[in-house]
């Protein structure tokens, strides 16, 4: 029985041999041509005598990532001489599905022969969950097109996953590295505490001998005066005379002045010129200074203000702050978000409406914009004109109220989730806003060599991070790729971008109006956009939604800022 080891990580196809097997194995043939054999699971074919097959079905189905249960019209009320199949303990199929709810395993009901989904009351009491879960049809005459439809759903939650699997070794492996720095510190506290003690006792020493020399000393010279016969004479001194300061009058009249004293000079016309040049120099040089702290407006020097009234109806204008940040003018509109083909939480897809323009950050802040900010530099790929990256949304927030304590015009935040698809998308609405290797730094490119991302992940799933890490990939300067039809770079790939929103499990009750939601849901997660260096193509999606905890940090994240003007 090799599929059952451990070690398997694919799907699971789960059937009944008397009423789906046709399916079934015309679906593993499919799969198998996609996604490879090693990756696809479908029989457990033989338990050794003595073995425990429920231990051995939970194994098998709890070791792969996704369930696929091929639902026929008599899987509900299939029978046989005890009564009702479903409604036995050990039945094989009530089995692997109900281990693959009880341990978390993406559970894919497929409706064949025109079955519909089960309720919840027609079912066992662990197979109620089922109910829940979101169906596909497989249908004969349209075979094709719906397996297509599954193998893209099955890419993008494989891709998902072993990308959360990758963030928990990140994550782990940075637990491990705070438990050894921690106990590094411990120890290194103990030394400091143990040298501490050991000076105090050395300082103790040293001050009780010394107070010692100073009483044997003492006592020596009172032996030497003792011995010494006194005397009337005092000591000489000699007689100093006063001296009185110059006067007014002596400083401004050499005739008074004493012998071999210089006069002052009087002042010349000379003198005062220099002075006044002197005066129009300081006076420059603090102009620029001052202007060197306004806010600089890239498309126009200073005009009234019906021209610049004039100028915002026409033109779309661009900004750069005090520290070099630069932001383009996102003018109101509205748009369609989210995908009718995406993910479940991609949906519904509905019109919002941006009524008020705002600036975008033109690229993702850059280390060395947050080191002018913050300070130091938490980032994992080191360079100056690099995303800054390993922040969390909590960091991202203390770093934009440093920003508005500049007051320098402008009110600083992280766009809301709707901002940033609309400014992403840029009036395009297919799944990127342009060509994804001329305006993107992924999987694919942001290495060494160029790789194919999705293929290894469809076929070599369990080494996808060390082939993507061993090839070099990483994060690239901002500006490097081709800006979107809005001017802004890299909202394809290079670092996913923190938005303000929490995360929903998909749009229903969402605001249209362009604003952050902050209410309802878990409020557990943040919301992430636009994927990563590291990412395959299919999460850059304009639509594609991630998420993510706020405190958490990690080098494939970063973000971008907004700005609107103060009122």
């Amino acid at each position: 029985m090799p599929q059952t080891d451990s070690q398997f990580s694919g799907i699971f196809i789960c059937y009944r041999r008397d009423e789906n097997s046709a399916h079934a194995g015309r679906l593993y043939d499919r799969l198998t041509a996609h996604f490879g054999d090693e990756q696809i699971f479908m029989d457990i074919d033989y338990i050794e005598p003595g073995e425990d097959f429920v231990q051995v079905i939970e194994e098998a189905v709890g070791s792969c990532e996704i369930l696929i249960a091929l639902i026929g019209r008599s899987w509900l009320t299939s029978s046989n001489e005890t009564g009702r199949r479903l409604d036995n303990p050990n039945d094989f199929v009530r089995l692997e599905i109900a281990a693959a709810l009880a341990r978390n395993v993406r559970v894919i009901p497929m409706l064949v022969q025109g079955a519909q989904m089960p309720r919840p009351q027609d079912l066992p009491e662990d197979l109620m969950p089922l109910s829940g879960r979101h169906a596909l049809e497989l249908s004969d005459v349209r075979w094709k097109h719906d397996v297509d439809q599954l193998i893209g759903l099955l890419e993008k939650v494989l891709a998902r996953q072993r990308e959360a699997r990758h963030t928990a070794a990140q994550e782990e492996a940075e637990r491990q590295r705070l438990e050894m720095e921690a106990q590094r510190q411990a120890e290194e506290s103990e030394r400091l505490k143990q040298a501490a003690a050991e000076g105090e006792r050395q300082k103790q020493e040293a001050e009780e001998a010394e107070r010692r020399r100073r009483e044997d000393k003492e006592a020596a010279r009172r032996r030497v005066v003792e011995r010494v016969p006194a005397t009337s004479e005092g000591p000489s001194s000699t007689a100093r005379p006063a001296v009185s300061p110059l006067s007014i009058e002596t400083a401004t009249h050499p005739a008074v002045l004493p012998s071999g004293v210089a006069a002052r000079p009087k002042k010349s016309k000379l003198a005062l010129m220099i002075a006044g040049v002197a005066l129009v120099i300081v006076i420059g040089v603090a102009l620029l200074v001052w202007l060197k702290h306004v806010p600089v407006n890239e498309t126009s020097s200073a005009v009234s203000q019906t021209q610049a009234g004039q100028q915002a109806g026409s033109k779309a204008q661009n900004m750069t702050n005090r520290i070099g940040m630069g932001f383009v003018r996102i003018p109101p509109g509205s748009f369609m978000m989210g995908s009718e083909n995406g993910e479940k939480d991609e949906k519904p897809v509905h019109q919002v409406t941006i009524n008020d323009g705002f600036y975008m950050g033109k690229y993702e802040v850059t280390q060395a914009q947050w080191q002018a900010v913050m300070g130091a530099n938490p980032s994992n790929f080191k360079g100056d004109s690099l995303p800054v990256e390993q922040v969390s949304w909590n960091d991202a927030q203390n770093f934009i109220q440093k920003l508005n304590a500049m007051n320098d015009g402008y009110i600083y935040r992280l766009p809301t989730e709707a901002e940033w698809e609309y400014a992403g998308r840029a009036g395009t609405t297919g799944d990127y806003a342009g060509d994804l290797d001329s305006m993107a730094w992924y999987g694919n490119n942001s290495g060494r060599q160029r790789l194919d991302a999705a293929e290894i992940l469809r076929t070599d799933s369990s080494n996808y991070y060390k082939r993507i890490t061993d090839n070099g990939n990483q994060t690239h300067p901002v500006g490097q790729k081709q800006a979107n039809g809005f001017g802004l770079y890299d909202m394809h790939g290079n670092v996913w971008e923190w938005c303000q929103d929490w995360y929903h499990d998909d749009y229903t009750g969402g605001p249209t109006d362009g604003s952050a939601w902050l209410m309802g849901g878990e409020q557990k997660y943040r919301v992430l956009r636009g994927g990563s260096w590291y990412s395959s193509a299919v999460v850059l999606r304009s639509a594609d939604r991630n998420w993510y905890a706020p405190a958490l940090r990690f080098d494939l994240i970063g973000f971008r800022v907004v700005a609107v003007a103060r009122t």
